[in-house]
């Protein structure tokens, strides 16, 4: 059986700053690979319905979308 890890504290809570725009750069990236991470094993619905997800925005600046790269090989959810 597999150890499960511990429940998060405090601690462990993540703060993003602002920073220079190679301090961002690396912030979108990490954001980019979690949610691909993610993507592989979950799927995301909206009222009960999956949805595809090709991007992110971030809430401080909605008018850029960075887009994700899923590999061709994940599977989508069907649109009914």
């Amino acid at each position: 059986m597999p150890r499960r890890s511990r429940p998060q504290t405090i601690e462990y809570a993540f703060r993003f700053a602002g920073g220079s725009e190679a301090e961002r750069a690396r912030m979108v990236e990490m954001i980019r690979v979690n949610l691909e991470a993610l993507l592989q094993r979950v799927v995301l619905t909206h009222e009960g319905r999956p949805v595809v997800v090709d991007g992110f925005r971030l809430r401080d600046d909605p008018s850029t979308t960075y887009p994700l790269s899923l590999p061709e090989a994940a599977p989508q959810p069907p649109n009914p």
